[in-house]
Parts: structure tokens; sequence; C-alpha cells
């Protein structure tokens, strides 16, 4: 029978989200499920959230510009939510990572986006190092060499470059960020809020 109410005409959610974000990760592994239950479409944004920062004069890594005691309170918090949610979750040894290239990717190939996330945040690999990311691409059934090189089209780096800025002009301040016409809901831990707004 045909899903006649599963129409596409549903409110949109912009995702604004960056790989280097362990509370991106966290909300990336919750939210087409939400939006789904609410008959919702979900748009990932990924942007450059170093850009964002630099533009919004925010300190390149905030978790390390935190005291040791927010710090071991941040991780623990991290460790805290991936069991609430159900899923796995492991900091990586490298950090912050460089995710551009990563981002480019999951602009020209949405699908990608999962692998990438779990790669680092269960995984523990490097995505910064394009081998490592061809490498992951390849395993999970993609062509990574032909997603490499298309990173380096003009158009997919204006892509980011605009989502960036469009981040900005919305007011992001981080990521996730969840856009509802002009409401957002910052942080992986306002989801609940993002959905009584649905």
């Amino acid at each position: 029978e045909p899903q006649i109410h599963h129409k596409s005409t549903g409110t949109k959610i912009s995702f604004f989200h960056d790989f280097s974000s362990p509370f991106s990760y966290l909300a990336s592994t919750q939210i087409n499920r939400i939006a789904e239950e609410r008959g919702a479409q979900v748009e990932w944004k990924p942007i450059l959230l170093g850009a964002l920062f630099k533009s919004i004069d925010t300190p390149n890594v905030p978790l390390f510009a935190m005291s040791q005691a927010k710090q071991a309170y941040m991780l623990r918090d991290l460790h805290d939510w991936a069991k609430w949610w159900g899923v796995e979750f492991s900091f990586p040894n490298t950090f912050p990572i460089r995710t551009v290239q990563a981002l480019r990717v999951a602009i020209i190939e949405p699908a990608a986006t999962h692998h990438l996330y779990r790669s680092v945040w269960v995984d523990g690999k490097d995505i910064g190092d394009p081998e490592v990311l061809r490498s992951i691409l390849d395993a999970a059934g993609f062509n990574g060499e032909e997603l490499i090189a298309r990173t380096q089209d003009p158009d997919i780096k204006a892509a980011l470059r605009d989502n960036t800025a469009l981040a900005e002009t919305v007011g992001a301040c981080g990521v996730p960020t969840a856009s509802i016409g002009n409401t957002l809901f910052w942080g992986q831990d306002r989801l609940h809020r993002m959905a009584e707004a649905l």
C-alpha cells in the first residue's frame, strides 16, 4: 500500500555539524530517528567549526580552554550521554581532528556521514589523514579515491564555506545546532527540546 502519510513536505531541520565534535557525533546518532518519528526531514549541513569559532571569537578548541575540572566533567558527560542513547563512544587519541576534507566528502556523499562519525568517535581513526579517510570510505563501499579527488572541486569547497556562513547567519555558536525556522537548538542535550518544537 502507498505510504500516503510519508509526505516530503514535512518540517525541515537544518542540522549543522562537524566531525571534530563529539557532541555532533552523539546527535548524529539520534537526529534522523527523532525527525522520522515526527514526520520531519533533516537537511545535513556540514560546517567548518574552526572557521565559525574564528569568526565569532571563540577558542578554536573550547575543551582545551576549560579548567581541568571542567574537562574531566565534560568527558564523563560524553560517556554518560553515549550510555543514555545506547551508542558506542570512545575519545580518540588524535584530537583535535582536521576535518575539512571529510566534511567536503559528506557534502558530496551524505551517506558517508555516519561511517565517518563512527570511524572517529568509536574506532579512534584520524580522518584528517587522506589515506585513512580513503580506506574508511572504501571499506564502507564508496569509491574513496574518487570522492577525495572531488573534494578539490571549487563548488564543493564553496558549499562548505556557504554552510559555515549560513550557520553564523542563523546565530549558531557551536555544533551540533539544529535549526527549525528561526529557532535554534544547540547541543545534543537539547534534542528533546527540538522534538517538543516539532
